[in-house]
C-alpha cells in the first residue's frame, strides 16, 4: 500500500490505520516524512511572512533555504514526539491488555498523528495559535491512538487445561 493510500485510510478509518502496525518500519518512516512535509507546507507561509515582514532586506533566495531547514527541523520534531507517544503508546496497551512491541506501538503512534497534524496545520493558515495549543494536540494524539491500539485484536487466552478432560 502506498503512503498517499495509507494517508487516506488514516483520514477515514482510524480503527483500520491499526493494520499499519506490521508494515516494514521504512515506510511508516516514510510516512511519517510525508506528514512532516505536510505541516511544513502549511505552516511554513506563515512564518517566511513573518520573517519577511521583520527583515525586509531578505530575498527570495532564502526561501528555499530556509524551508529546508524548517522542514528538518519539524521532521525532527515529529519523530520525537512519534517517539515519545509510542512510549506512552506502551501504557496504553498494557492498559487495554493488547499484545504490542515497541516497533508496532511507533507504527501505531505515527498513523495517531495524522488527525492532530493536519487540523493543527491547517489551523495555523487561519490563525496563529499559541504555543499551549502543544497539549491539544498531544491529547487528540493519545486518543487517536488509543482509538488504534483499541481496534488492535486482544490476546488469545490459554486453553483451559482442566475444562472436563481427565487423564
Amino acid at each position: 500500500m502506498s503512503i498517499f493510500k495509507q494517508l487516506m485510510t488514516n483520514l477515514t478509518h482510524p480503527k483500520k490505520a491499526s493494520m499499519f502496525r506490521f508494515q516494514r518500519i521504512g515506510k511508516t518512516i516514510s510516512y511519517t516524512f510525508l506528514l512532516a512535509l505536510a505541516a511544513t507546507v502549511f505552516l511554513a507561509p506563515a512564518d517566511i511572512k513573518q520573517l519577511f515582514s521583520q527583515n525586509p532586506a531578505l530575498s527570495f533566495i532564502f526561501i528555499p533555504i530556509f524551508f529546508i531547514f524548517y522542514y528538518a527541523i519539524a521532521s525532527f520534531a515529529f519523530f520525537i514526539g512519534v517517539s515519545m507517544l509510542a512510549f506512552m503508546g506502551l501504557l496504553l496497551k498494557e492498559l487495554l491488555h493488547k499484545r504490542l512491541n515497541y516497533q508496532q506501538t511507533w507504527s501505531l503512534s505515527a498513523n495517531a498523528i495524522t488527525w492532530p497534524a493536519l487540523v493543527f496545520s491547517i489551523g495555523q493558515i487561519f490563525y496563529t495559535l499559541p504555543e499551549i495549543m502543544i497539549f491539544p494536540f498531544i491529547l487528540f494524539s493519545l486518543i487517536m491512538l488509543f482509538v488504534m491500539i483499541y481496534a488492535v485484536p486482544g490476546s488469545k487466552s490459554a486453553p483451559n487445561k482442566s475444562s472436563g478432560r481427565f487423564l
